[in-house]
């Protein structure tokens, strides 16, 4: 779901750091890093802003998962970071939505396209795979008020073949199915099945505040198989003026993954 309402204003709550707050990474260390950006035109600068604090705190993650990109067949390819390649999918006849990864171009990697489904408006994905690390990775968006049935199903299609082909596999996500909630049940046991954890358990990724209430929900995450990264795996939620998201970011002792 976008940020910048203009009922809405960005909460901090204790579980969520400033990038100023965050450890600096060891030569030891990798990182992936999700983000609903809420938009890339509206939000870009500050999004800079961020991964230039990371890369002072020796952060710069691998790969970038993005949703919510907003990008269009005209503005795809205008938004660049440094060091890093671009996937990504847009939509074509509606505003909004769009997912993308940005790959650092020292990994090499080849796209997807047999595991990106992308119905636009319903289930928005793109992957990738990292040859010389054996990892396939993604960015997977459930557009809000959409349904959760349909998405489960198209999810689980992507699941199993992902399964089948036995590699490592890191999958950001905002699904828009409340982690925190019953109703989400059925999503968890999917990953389980799948072998696939998710990396936000107790944290509120999403925390909105209206002039009428406070609402938050745990609907971004990082999704990791169980059996690719059994060590020193950790997570950080960011608290940045981007969206009213806070940035998903997954470390992991690169020495030490099998």
């Amino acid at each position: 779901m976008a940020g910048n309402r203009a009922d809405e204003s960005r909460a901090t709550v204790e579980d969520a750091i400033d990038v100023d707050d965050l450890e600096t990474l060891t030569p030891s260390q990798s990182a992936y890093l999700h983000v609903n950006i809420g938009s890339m035109p509206a939000n870009w600068g500050n999004f800079e802003s961020m991964l230039g604090k990371l890369e002072e705190k020796n952060c710069k993650p691998d790969v970038i998962m993005i949703c919510e990109t907003w990008l269009t067949p005209k503005n795809c390819k205008s938004y660049n970071i440094p060091g890093y390649n671009l996937v990504e999918k847009h939509r074509t006849i509606s505003r909004g939505g769009g997912v993308a990864l940005y790959i650092k171009e020292n990994l090499a990697h080849k796209e997807r396209d047999d595991l990106s489904e992308f119905i636009e408006g319903e289930y928005e994905s793109v992957f990738a795979e990292i040859s010389n690390q054996n990892i396939i990775v993604g960015e997977v968006y459930r557009p809000p008020a959409t349904s959760k049935t349909e998405f489960l199903a198209k999810h689980k299609e992507i699941l199993e073949k992902i399964t089948r082909e036995g590699k490592r596999v890191v999958v950001g996500a905002d699904q828009n199915i409340d982690l925190f909630k019953s109703a989400a049940r059925k999503f968890i046991k999917l990953n389980a099945e799948h072998g696939m954890a998710q990396t936000v358990k107790q944290q509120a990724t999403r925390v909105a505040l209206t002039s009428r209430s406070k609402s938050s929900t745990l609907i971004d995450n990082i999704y990791v198989t169980t059996s690719g990264f059994p060590n020193a795996t950790s997570h950080v939620l960011l608290n940045c003026d981007i969206s009213d998201h806070y940035p998903v970011l997954l470390c992991h002792n690169v020495s030490r993954v099998s």
